[in-house]
């Protein structure tokens, strides 16, 4: 049995019947997680070929081994399971999202589940690189003229898989706030008059931007208030790396 087959099988039960066309995203998403339970590796070695290639479960699937191009691969293979029981009309990047969204659980899953601490690593590192070609995938998938909600989607999807990835270099972390205090205020305030003063000569930037949300944060002790600040503090950067992206794609489109 390799690394990754306990992330990809012991919890995924027969698929129930596939629904019909889904008509908003939680629809979609029990769509894809119904065709997926139909698709993971085995974890019998005897089913393996004299290469030691395993086969997936639906049995129209085996590892390509070295010689195999990306067309062949567990993600594409797993991208097509999961095109082939939507209507035409579905968004394919949000497909190729929420596959990888599954695949990240499973690999978060698989560090705090079932394995010992010499394996954990390797194995949610491989769900893990499955996981970030299917957004690569995703990001090439995006229609031209692209829906605000789809771009913000997208990013927190990066945000996530970069959540899972810092919980399994560092484990859950739990430090005190060391928000607060006269000297936190102060610089605040500080940030806030420099945002305004930028903004009402037409110069203001995201640094002032960011900056301004994020002292605000750093100047709250009471927790609820601090969370609340955080969040703000949080959205301000996604949607400068939304901005940056829109950017890059301007920069890219021909003139």
């Amino acid at each position: 049995m390799t690394d990754t087959d306990e992330l990809t099988s012991d919890t995924h039960p027969a698929a129930p019947a596939v629904p019909s066309a889904p008509a908003d995203r939680a629809a979609l998403r029990e769509q894809i997680a119904a065709a997926m339970r139909e698709h993971y590796l085995c974890t019998d070695r005897a089913e393996a070929d004299a290469d030691g290639n395993l086969p997936c479960r639906c049995g129209d699937w085996r590892e390509p081994g070295p010689m195999g191009s990306d067309e062949d691969d567990w993600d594409s293979h797993l991208a097509d399971a999961v095109l082939a029981v939507l209507p035409a009309t579905t968004d394919r990047a949000a497909v190729y999202t929420e596959v990888a969204d599954r695949l990240a659980a499973d690999a978060e899953r698989g560090e705090k589940e079932g394995f010992t601490r010499i394996y954990r690593r390797s194995a949610a590192k491989q769900v893990r690189e499955w996981a970030d070609e299917l957004r690569r995938v995703a990001d090439e998938a995006q229609p031209a003229t692209r829906n605000p909600s789809v771009i913000t989607d997208r990013v927190l999807s990066e945000v996530l898989a970069e959540r899972i990835r810092q919980d399994g270099e560092w484990g859950e972390q739990n430090h005190p706030d060391g928000t607060g205090g006269y000297e936190a205020r102060r610089i605040a305030e500080d940030a806030r008059r420099n945002c305004k003063a930028a903004a009402e000569r037409g110069i203001v930037t995201w640094l002032l931007i960011s900056d301004e949300e994020h002292c605000e944060a750093l100047a709250e002790s009471d927790p609820a208030k601090l969370r609340a600040e955080l969040i703000q503090d949080a959205a301000v950067k996604v949607a400068w790396i939304e901005a940056i992206d829109r950017r890059a794609a301007a920069a890219e489109e021909p003139t």
